[in-house]
């Protein structure tokens, strides 16, 4: 990654200094990116973790969503047997921290033995059973029917999942407005919750595939309304940018872009990632204007992090911004590709590269974004 540096300290280069990569080369990348993750996956349908001695479900979703994108027959193979494991995981109630069915907790490791060990602990409740489901949906899209067959039939699976973000407690971690709590107690994240909003509505299409259209509707409304508080209790008209986070008494959090990346500047960037607004709307506008005034070289990855949060790359794309997207691309190609994809390099990373460059390639057999 590039030297963190003092927000607003570079001037953001011209497009004159970035050399122009062509789609298919972009299409290379992505088949790199695509091999990179089938070497991460166990016999088991297990997906690592960079250290090799962890599973953690979050980021794999993230990967394979990539995978469904490119959507060719070793790709679909991967995601349907991480589905299998994933489902062969999912904890009972009695299992679950909070007492929740459908959850499934961060795994270690054995390459000695191959044995797999739950470590009894996620990072999260909201997004951790929503990105799963949006998974699923990506899966079913891709056309395969055996893939189709397989997510259809697990349809109480997903809702059981989806249906914590939909209840309140006990059951769930929903509040009265419909967003949710990162755990029961915890605080309320916009990035977390446009997650949870993805996974509802992608929780719909399944059910509307199936023909259980009141189910979907169910579904539709439950994500519409988490988006109007969303939209009343995160987003600052004075500052016309993203609170990071409500706190649990409702209180949102300062809202100063410039002043951190993680969390006030990363937060103004997913709503548009995740469609809880659209690029040209004013908040999408103003959001992504806050983010890249703040951290002008952000796609030279010059920004106070250790991850390279290539989901930013996406972003830019729906934003109009497809040289700044490819170029943060390239950035990251340069400090990863020397060590073969080493360091921190996430599969849920891989998954985020394979659909920026998908989208600034002009697109390949994508599902949606």
């Amino acid at each position: 990654m590039g030297t963190a540096v003092a927000a607003g300290a570079l001037a953001r280069p011209t497009l004159s200094q970035a050399a122009v990569v062509r789609p298919d080369t972009l299409l290379e990348w992505v088949d790199e990116q695509v091999d990179f993750i089938l070497s991460k996956q166990l016999s088991s349908g297990a997906v690592l973790a960079p250290d090799d001695v962890t599973i953690t479900p979050y980021f794999v979703s993230w990967g394979l969503m990539g995978l469904a994108r490119v959507n060719d027959e070793r790709s679909r193979t991967a995601i349907g047997r991480y589905l299998e494991w994933y489902l062969d995981h999912l904890n009972t109630a009695e299992e679950d921290l909070y007492g929740f069915a459908g959850t499934v907790y961060v795994h270690s490791y054995d390459p000695d033995t191959g044995a797999e060990t739950s470590t009894g602990a996620y990072s999260s409740v909201d997004a951790g059973v929503a990105t799963p489901v949006m998974l699923a949906r990506d899966a079913w899209a891709t056309g395969d029917t055996d893939l189709q067959a397989y997510v259809l039939d697990q349809i109480e699976l997903w809702e059981s999942m989806i249906d914590i973000d939909v209840n309140s407690a006990p059951d769930g971690v929903a509040q009265d407005d419909g967003l949710c709590e990162v755990r029961p107690g915890g605080v309320i994240y916009v990035q977390d919750n446009a997650v949870v909003h993805a996974g509802m509505l992608a929780l719909a299409e399944l059910e509307k595939a199936l023909g259980r259209n009141e189910k979907a509707a169910h579904y539709r409304s439950r994500a519409q309304r988490l988006r109007t508080a969303l939209l009343a209790k995160l987003w600052s008209e004075q500052n016309q940018t993203w609170h990071w986070a409500l706190s649990n008494t409702g209180k949102p959090s300062e809202s100063i872009p410039e002043r951190r990346f993680y969390p006030e500047g990363w937060a103004q960037y997913w709503p548009v990632h995740l469609d809880i607004v659209t690029p040209k709307s004013p908040k999408g506008a103003a959001a992504w204007a806050s983010y890249t005034e703040g951290y002008p070289n952000w796609a030279g990855l010059e920004f106070e992090n250790d991850f390279p949060h290539t989901e930013m790359a996406l972003a830019a794309v729906k934003m109009g911004e497809r040289h700044e997207a490819v170029r943060m691309l390239q950035s990251i190609r340069e400090r990863y590709e020397p060590s073969g994809w080493g360091d921190n390099w996430y599969v849920g990373e891989s998954g985020h590269f394979i659909r920026a460059a998908l989208a600034a390639a002009g697109g390949r057999n994508r599902v949606g974004w």
